[in-house]
């Protein structure tokens, strides 16, 4: 969900949802606006890589491989932002298509 709204958006609906429920929501702030802040990717289109470069370089077909491919790099970019270089997710996606035909 949070790849689908913009940050803006994200305020809003952080205040809402702490007041009509009264969460203690000082986490979520802190997540929010490190990822902002520290312009952390949080969306597919953020990669230093898109899905013409993964089919360029042979690394998948078109279709589901293409979206599975790409949000599994997000995801190890979430964990490590230093990742999210074009060299790197190449290799990222080469590695992950090796254990995907492995298993």
């Amino acid at each position: 969900l949070f790849d689908k709204l913009n940050p803006q958006l994200w305020k809003q609906w952080l205040n809402i949802k702490n007041i009509l429920f009264d969460d203690d929501i000082s986490n979520c702030y802190y997540l929010f606006n490190y990822v902002i802040d520290n312009n952390i990717p949080y969306k597919v289109s953020m990669l230093n890589i898109n899905g013409d470069i993964l089919i360029s370089k042979k690394i998948v077909n078109k279709g589901k491989q293409v979206g599975y491919i790409l949000n599994e790099l997000l995801n190890k970019v979430i964990d490590n932002p230093e990742l999210n270089n074009k060299n790197t997710l190449i290799q990222l996606a080469y590695d992950l298509i090796k254990e995907i035909k492995i298993i």
